[in-house]
């Protein structure tokens, strides 16, 4: 299998764990990790949208799928399918048809585009139903014919039946048992083989002791002919509806094929979105045009989640190479492991387990992990990696990822040390990303000479004696193993014998120390460059957010300009009808009269009433009375007949609550399922969510199981806003939009 040295093949046996059609499991054991930009970027909006779709609390079922492709080549052939067959396919149809008209009502684009690819099977079904039974039997009623011939059959078994009972009953010296059973299609009874000659009639063979034989009395011959013949007829009925169902599939037995294609591939969509969630992972961002990745607090998807480090790689625009040193078991292969499965996994359509992930668009990936030593090709360990990465050469590119472990190993350190720089020089030219852990003191020093080689080492705890698994940018690692050797109780003298071979001349001591400021210099330049990213990075969001504020203050002003200008010309309009009233009324009294109203309505306007909870008020903008409930600031809620409704004190009047008539207290319970609804357009999300809160108050008190919101549609903030409230709150079962989008339907548990 491609990409087994990374054990790509344990994440799909993990992803295919997710899938429930049996055929939807094999489909994900034999992906193929592809290089398309256009196929790579569907697949993971794909699956971002079923990720999205789970976390809304919903789920698709494909377990009831059975694999129908065998049924539906018949088909195409005009070959006959039997009643199991056709019922397998009523099932698939069925499930497609749930799953389809589950999706529809989604506003996940490409999730809504594979529903509609499937067909409407509800006609076929129905049809597929009246003629087959659950078991894949034909239905005695399956046509006019098929059910008279039936009725036939019952009544002609019971004749002979009965007969068979009064022979019994007349013949009880020769009977065996006094049971009636079936031989060769015949109804018979058993009698004593010593007896079989004492009565007239057909003999079926012996039982399997001898002692008694199958016999048919010679009155019953006849009547077992007459249920014979009409068995052949109920056959040949039941071959006619046989066919007819056969060719009601075959119209459209191409669209049933790319139908149980379409349910494959959502049910496998589906498992990888479930996995992505199961190992808390992301959907990465693929860039087409450049080789820089990111990968923060990146952990290898097959490593327990209790054991496993986490750590961020990135590759910024300086860099395409990476060498990693360090000590030996130091997490420098985990590395290359992980790097190459994101890349597998994203190609394949699924999540990458990290917090955040960004990646190149590569033409290939091209893999040295491992000892892959071959006795019948008489290859080493260093033959078989030279001959893998001289492989290399030829099919690299600039697009190109590549993955070395242990660069050089195997062979006289010198040579091989020679030749890893010779192939690192060459894939830098193509301009491939690279890659490389090693040990070699020489390679750690070529990643120094060169501006586009990154340095990096693995962490290790000298107190602990282990490593830490920590990859850690911009600085070399040492093998430590005579620190290893000391801490591990090796005799002192050898140690320092060892210690003697690395002795450094004048010349390797200034070279170390120019490396060593070199690496300084980088570091601080790295530092500044983060330091600046981060800088543009809190620059643009502080813009966006100072560029967001002011459009919503923008839109504040004009919603409110509108609301005053809207309340002025109402206004307007009521004065020009007061004054119109005036100039027709001909008595001074009628005069003085709208004089007085006009200047109550004045002072009305003027005065500022001392109004506190529990006043019973008029909201006089809308002829709405009710009762002051809560005062925050200069807004007050009114409760208005169960609906709360808030305005502010120029808009509020205090009058005298209307009588009401006493009546004898009854407590009663009346448990409702009426449909309510509640309009907020034009409002913010916090002034409807005060009428919706009340709404759901009163629903659940009053036992509705749902009541619709009315939003409308415009920008989508407001229901955004709402959808977001209501997710939190534990008694929603769940909630809907309505087919025109306007509304929201929410249902209680």
């Amino acid at each position: 299998m491609p990409y087994r040295n990374l054990e790509f093949h344990r994440v799909l046996q993990n992803v295919s764990h997710f899938c429930g059609f049996e055929q939807s499991k094999t489909r994900i054991l034999n992906e193929k990790v592809v290089f398309r930009y256009l196929q790579v970027k569907n697949e993971l909006a794909k699956t971002k949208e079923a990720i999205e779709f789970l976390r809304l609390g919903e789920q698709l079922q494909f377990n009831q799928l059975t694999d129908t492709t065998t049924s539906y080549l018949k088909l195409q052939k005009n070959q006959l399918i039997i009643g199991t067959e056709i019922k397998n396919i009523a099932q698939n149809l069925l499930v497609g048809q749930i799953i389809k008209d589950k999706l529809s009502q989604t506003e996940l684009m490409n999730l809504r585009q594979l529903s509609d690819a499937l067909a409407d099977t509800n006609e076929i079904r129905a049809y597929i139903y009246s003629k087959i039974n659950e078991y894949g039997e034909i239905k005695e009623d399956a046509s006019p014919t098929l059910k008279m011939i039936s009725q036939q059959i019952k009544k002609q078994q019971t004749i002979i039946d009965q007969k068979l009972k009064k022979f019994i009953v007349d013949n009880a010296d020769i009977i065996m048992e006094d049971i009636v059973v079936e031989r060769n299609q015949r109804s018979c009874v058993l009698v004593v083989n010593s007896q079989k000659n004492k009565k007239q009639g057909m003999i079926h063979g012996e039982t399997s002791s001898g002692l008694a034989v199958y016999f048919e009395p010679i009155a019953l011959v006849t009547l077992n002919n007459e249920l014979f013949a009409l068995k052949q007829k109920l056959e040949d009925e039941q071959y006619k509806i046989l066919q007819d169902l056969n060719q009601q599939l075959r119209l459209n037995v191409e669209q049933y094929t790319k139908d149980l294609e379409t349910l494959q591939f959502l049910d496998c969509t589906m498992a990888k979105a479930k996995y992505t969630e199961t190992i808390n992972g992301v959907i990465p961002t693929i860039n087409k045009d450049s080789h820089v990745f990111y990968y923060k607090n990146a952990k290898n998807p097959l490593i327990d989640s209790n054991n496993v480090v986490a750590n961020t790689y990135q590759l910024d625009e300086q860099y395409k190479t990476i060498i990693i040193s360090g000590s030996n078991t130091g997490g420098k292969t985990v590395t290359l492991k992980t790097i190459g499965l994101f890349v597998c996994m994203a190609m394949c359509g699924i999540g990458v387990s990290c917090d955040e992930a960004t990646m190149p668009m590569y033409d290939r990936l091209l893999v040295d992990i491992g000892d892959e030593q071959s006795i019948e090709q008489s290859l080493s360990t260093f033959s078989s990696h030279i001959k893998r990465i001289s492989e290399f050469t030829q099919l690299a590119t600039n697009k190109t990822l590549i993955l070395l472990d242990e660069l050089g190993s195997g062979s006289d350190p010198n040579d091989s040390q020679n030749l890893a720089m010779a192939f690192l020089d060459h894939f830098r030219n193509l301009g491939a990303t690279l890659l490389v852990t090693t040990h070699f003191e020489k390679i750690k020093q070529y990643a120094k000479l060169h501006d586009d080689v990154l340095s990096a080492s693995v962490g290790f705890d000298f107190d602990m004696m282990k490593p830490t698994y920590q990859y850690i940018p911009y600085r070399s690692g040492t093998s430590n193993a005579l620190l290893i050797a000391e801490k591990l109780g090796v005799d002192f003298n050898i140690i320092q014998n060892a210690k003697q071979y690395d002795v450094k001349n004048e010349e390797q001591n200034l070279i170390e120390k120019i490396n060593a400021e070199y690496q300084q210099l980088q570091l601080a330049q790295q530092q500044l460059q983060l330091e600046k990213q981060q800088f543009e990075k809190e620059k643009t969001l502080m813009l966006e957010k100072l560029k967001q504020e002011a459009l919503e203050h923008q839109m504040k002003l004009q919603q409110a300009e509108k609301t005053f200008n809207d309340q002025l010309t109402q206004l307007y309009q009521s004065l020009n009808e007061e004054l119109q009233q005036i100039k027709s009324t001909p008595t001074i009294t009628k005069i003085k009269q709208h004089q007085q109203k006009i200047q109550a309505t004045i002072i009305q306007d003027n005065v500022t009433e001392n109004i506190v909870v529990g006043d019973y008020v008029e909201m006089i903008s809308l002829k709405y009375y009710g009762v002051v409930e809560k005062i925050q600031g200069n807004k007050y809620t009114i409760n208005s007949n169960g609906i709360a409704l808030t305005t502010k004190l120029n808009d509020l009047r205090k009058v005298d609550k209307p009588a009401t008539k006493s009546s004898p207290s009854q407590h009663s319970y009346k448990k409702t399922t009426s449909v309510a609804e509640v309009n907020v357009i034009g409002m913010t999300v916090d002034e409807a969510w005060v009428i919706i809160d009340k709404m759901l108050d009163d629903a659940l008190l009053s036992k509705r199981y749902q009541f619709t919101i009315i939003h409308g549609s415009g920008t989508g903030k407001l229901r955004a806003g709402i959808h977001d409230r209501l997710k939190k709150l534990k008694f929603v079962k769940r909630f809907q939009l309505t087919n025109n989008l306007g509304a929201t339907e929410v249902f209680f548990i």
